[in-house]
């Protein structure tokens, strides 16, 4: 890049053209590259160039050509936020008289601003490579690298009676203390030699969505003879999700072949620790879950109910998911209670007599003998279809066996009356 300080002509005379600095990048203060062209691998492929030009006054700020990494990076873009991400803008360029900051040197310092292009997420400190300073907060820019534009100098023709003069240039370039920042080895050591990679930074405040932080003033000290250099300035961030997690809703049931629908069976989802019971329909609802496969678990359930360690939904974007459960429940057992008299023909109470009731396809339960009164209980009878038989034993010499008495109409938790009687003479 030329860079040209024209005069005017006049009639007679010939115009004299200055260039304070040539194409061609040869020497340079920090890092390994030269020219600044896209290195095939290696962080400089994230950098922005900042090309500070003395005799203009000004810097003119390229976002980087190549905003992922290479085969072979190693993942170097971890944290590295590039012109998708960010806007970066100068302003209040200054160069200061040699020797007023160090001996024999200039400081060129300007502002830099950073603009966020995101909508819905932050950029903050970085947490993962490059690594950042302990008590960093906020993004964090630094000089990676350093080519300075040098030419021979000599003269040539410009057309005409122009006589285009190049002054020769070059000299040697490094950050300035306006970066705030001590010297800090982002990358692969923990401590900062002479001649390891630890660079100056500048930190920026967090910078929230579509935000613009305050200016930050950073600059160089540089060999009066430097006309026009190129900076590679690396901006490491993390791009912090501000935005709301999408989230979805499960309508769910719970029932049973055996029993029906369960109700007060706690639902619970364990990513998110809500939970609810079912209600007497077995129904149970969740809102607001985060999108994604989702596992259910199910507690207080009935006795002889079975359901598995957990159950996946699969939960979509503002939809509701369907999840009905069916458990296998083995049938409870259910009883009742039967009461009555026993009696001959004429209504006498005949005590002493043994009765064993039997459910139908069941067992027979304990025997009872009735009091003196003829009366009996039997209680925890299983109700089974709700019908049996009772037999008699015992009965006096006068009274014939009947045989099997049936019974029916008995319900669970029930008592049914049942009152008896055998022909006498």
């Amino acid at each position: 890049m030329l860079q040209l300080l024209p005069r005017r002509a006049r009639p007679g005379l010939v115009a004299i053209t200055l260039l304070a600095a040539a194409c061609t990048a040869e020497q340079r203060a920090l890092g390994p590259y030269g020219p600044p062209d896209v290195p095939a691998t290696g962080p400089a492929r994230a950098a922005f160039l900042f090309d500070v030009d003395l005799g203009r006054g000004r810097v003119l700020v390229a976002a980087p050509r190549v905003e992922s990494p290479a085969p072979g990076d190693g993942g170097i873009a971890f944290s590295l936020v590039g012109g998708d991400a960010v806007l970066l803008t100068t302003s209040n360029f200054s160069a200061s008289a040699v020797g007023a900051f160090q001996p024999g040197k200039v400081r060129v310092s300007f502002d830099v601003v950073i603009t966020s292009l995101l909508a819905g997420a932050a950029l903050q400190a970085p947490s993962v490579f490059p690594l950042a300073p302990p008590g960093t907060t906020g993004p964090l820019l630094f000089p990676y690298d350093i080519a300075v534009a040098t030419t021979s100098g000599g003269t040539s023709s410009g057309g005409g009676s122009d006589v285009i003069v190049v002054l020769p240039g070059g000299g040697l370039v490094a950050p300035s203390p306006d970066w705030d920042g001590a010297p800090w080895n982002f990358f692969n050591d923990s401590t900062c030699l002479a001649d390891n990679d630890c660079f100056r930074y500048e930190e920026f405040p967090p910078v929230l969505p579509g935000g613009t932080t305050a200016a930050r003033r950073v600059g160089f000290d540089i060999d009066p003879t430097v006309g026009q250099f190129t900076a590679r300035l690396i901006l490491a961030a993390d791009v912090t999700d501000l935005a709301p997690a999408p989230t979805g809703g499960i309508q769910g049931s719970i029932t049973s072949p055996a029993l029906g629908p369960l109700a007060g069976v706690t639902v619970t989802l364990p990513a998110t620790g809500a939970s609810t019971l079912t209600d007497a329909l077995g129904g149970f609802t969740f809102t607001g879950v985060p999108v994604g496969t989702v596992s259910v678990v199910l507690g207080g359930l009935p006795a002889l109910c079975t359901a598995q360690s957990s159950y996946s939904v699969l939960v979509q974007a503002g939809g509701v998911t369907s999840l009905p459960l069916s458990l296998t429940c083995g049938s409870l057992p259910l009883f009742g209670n039967i009461t009555g008299m026993l009696a001959d023909g004429g209504g006498t109470p005949l005590p002493g007599v043994t009765l064993t009731f039997t459910p139908t396809g069941g067992v027979a339960a304990p025997p009872v003998v009735t009091g003196p009164g003829g009366t009996y209980l039997v209680t925890g009878l299983p109700v089974g279809d709700g019908t049996g038989t009772v037999s008699l034993g015992g009965l006096p010499a006068a009274c014939p066996d009947p045989g099997l008495l049936p019974y029916s109409g008995l319900v669970n938790g029930g008592s049914l009356q049942l009152n008896l009687v055998v022909g006498c003479p």
